[in-house]
């Protein structure tokens, strides 16, 4: 849907799915969110992925126009981009 909002031709679902994996983005863990943003930006969809301290979190949202956002374990020091992710 996000595709079609941008003007973009969309691959069918499956090769959606299969871009991460081809992409080394997707991780035992679950996808980087890094390599998710540089994927829609490949489609012409501006993303970017970053750290927010929760402190922050209320401004960035109503600062962003789009917002996707996960919750990590502490352990993880920035699992937008994979450190501190652990292989399985």
């Amino acid at each position: 849907m996000i595709l079609f909002a941008y003007g973009q031709p969309a691959p069918t679902v499956t090769e959606l799915l299969k871009l991460p994996v081809r992409n080394d983005v997707f991780t035992p863990q679950g996808a980087l969110h890094a390599g998710l943003a540089d994927l829609a930006t490949s489609f012409g969809i501006p993303g970017r992925a970053e750290p927010i301290a929760a402190v922050d979190l209320v401004r960035r949202i109503s600062d962003a126009p789009m917002i996707m956002l996960s919750r990590h374990q502490p352990h993880l020091t920035n699992a937008s981009k994979g450190d501190g992710v652990q292989p399985a």
